[in-house]
């Protein structure tokens, strides 16, 4: 998995950024049979996408890029669920750091681009690299048609770039983990109590000891854990991220094009479900 073409326009709040798992393509084509260099997985929080995206990742032969806004920071693993394998644009900033959209986009379309062309790229690569990240190398017709601009000076690549569009910069499914309500709220709750069994309040209180960024402090029950008794920080945060679900969860429909898929069921079964989409379209 690797690839992040689909996050969204730079107008989005960080926290938009949350809901998203990006999966790519990279690994040998005798695996990776599919029309897509990209698929990216989203759903609300505790909805399972990292452990889908991870059993996807593995069927693909490929890797990870996480686009959680807060994932990016070091030192609150456990608040912000960081996922132990190694996953690329996780804990890479100190939480000192600011992290714009717009500079997670730059880093993400990197490791993306990094990523995919390490399997090879077609002639266009050299001639026009922004086309040939814009054209997917088994679309004969467009790479043709990019070289032929390309000799002439001209470009088929979009005149500016975006971090969400219609249109993506590589070929990409996007797919929504679907979960009924009263399964999300359980596993909101299962994962907060997990939280705090695994230690989130010495975390916080270390985090708490160096510089925290304006962006950073808005991981969600950093203020709670630090201010409240542990029982009354617990409750709020549990309320506080169902009310955050409910709202990925509205957004996440108005995805364009986007594929959604039952995921309150094994993660194997839904990772094939995953598969199955990418294959299929």
């Amino acid at each position: 998995m690797h690839a992040l073409e689909t996050i969204r326009h730079p107008r989005v709040s960080n926290s938009s950024l949350r809901s998203q798992w990006v999966v790519g393509r990279g690994a040998p084509q005798v695996v990776t049979k599919l029309a897509y260099e990209v698929v990216a997985i989203f759903g609300p929080t505790a909805s399972g996408k990292s452990t889908v995206a991870r059993r996807v990742a593995h069927a693909l032969g490929t890797e990870v890029v996480s686009a959680d806004a807060l994932q990016v920071y070091r030192g609150l693993p456990i608040l912000t669920n960081q996922p132990v394998e190694p996953t690329h644009l996780v804990a890479i900033r100190d939480l000192g750091d600011t992290m714009s959209v717009g500079e997670y986009a730059g880093l993400a379309h990197e490791a993306i681009d990094r990523l995919v062309d390490m399997y090879g790229g077609a002639v266009l690569s050299e001639l026009d690299p922004a086309a040939a990240a814009a054209v997917h190398v088994n679309d004969r017709r467009r790479v043709v048609r990019a070289l032929e601009l390309a000799t002439m000076g001209e470009t088929l690549a979009p005149s500016a770039e975006r971090l969400w569009s219609d249109a993506t910069r590589r070929p990409t499914i996007v797919v929504g983990l679907e979960l009924p309500k009263d399964e999300l709220d359980r596993r909101i709750s299962e994962r907060t109590d997990e939280m705090i069994r695994r230690g989130v309040v010495l975390e916080v209180a270390e985090a708490l000891r160096r510089p925290v960024s304006h962006t950073a402090s808005k991981a969600l029950g950093l203020d709670e854990l630090a201010t409240l008794p542990l029982a009354e920080a617990r409750t709020r945060i549990v309320a506080r991220t169902r009310r955050y679900a409910a709202y990925q969860r509205k957004w996440m429909r108005r995805i364009p094009g986007i594929v959604l898929v039952d995921g309150n069921r094994p993660v194997e079964q839904v990772a094939d479900a995953v598969l199955d989409v990418a294959r299929a379209r």
